[in-house]
């Protein structure tokens, strides 16, 4: 019928769900030195992840003119179920304090955090209703792992009686020491298995180099 352009399907609900488990192991051996664990373990899933709807025009780079979309059949939106973009499976934290020389504090930090999950892509319009999000031949959302990740974290800190119970305490952070990189996959080429940068780790969080931070604290 003529006189008619696109027809957007929308539909802005959705469900999902976490579970988790934590265990946390501490030990103090007196009030400066000390250890503690946590680990934990956990599954989110949902429908869609940072989506404020269901849209049915899509582009290469998966943005649309109402918003971005993943979401293969916006008549179905449950067909999308799977792990949330959010999702690490592991999480694990070590920290440890203690008294060094000449009234210096010093404490450690180590970090692991397994990947987050990506999906793999057509990368073309499977089946004709201008979309270009279509999951590859036997994969789901997110059913794969971008790298996952470690950092170090070292604290040496100061205090300097001024008067009384009044300190001012210098504090010096450096935050991951070993400068690791936080990799992940291209967007969007990297997602889409018949590109030839498909999986490629090219990207490096910028926010998690290494970085040093001085502070002064005053305690009373």
């Amino acid at each position: 019928m003529g006189g008619f352009s696109d027809v957007f399907l929308v539909k802005a609900d959705g469900w999902g769900y976490y579970r988790g488990v934590s265990l946390t192991l501490k030990k103090n051996w007196d009030e400066k030195t000390g250890v503690m664990g946590n680990v934990t373990y956990s599954k989110a899933r949902d429908t869609g992840s940072f989506e404020r709807g269901t849209y049915t025009s899509a582009n290469s780079n998966f943005s649309s003119e109402l918003g971005a979309s993943l979401t293969p059949d916006p008549q179905d939106p449950g067909s999308n179920y799977g792990y949330g973009d959010s999702d690490r499976r592991w999480v694990a934290n070590v920290v440890a304090y203690f008294p060094m020389k000449w009234g210096i504090d010093g404490s450690v930090r180590w970090l692991y955090q397994s990947g987050l999950p990506r999906s793999a892509y057509l990368g073309t319009d499977s089946n004709g209703d201008g979309m270009q999000n279509h999951f590859a031949a036997g994969h789901t959302r997110n059913d794969m792992r971008q790298p996952g990740f470690t950092q170090l974290d070292i604290r040496l800190s100061r205090a300097f009686p001024i008067y009384k119970k009044i300190q001012i305490e210098g504090i010096v952070d450096l935050y991951n020491a070993l400068n690791n990189a936080d990799f992940s996959v291209r967007s969007p080429n990297g997602y889409i298995v018949s590109n030839a940068e498909y999986a490629q780790l090219a990207t490096v969080s910028k926010d998690r180099t290494r970085e040093l931070q001085l502070g002064i604290r005053l305690k009373f």
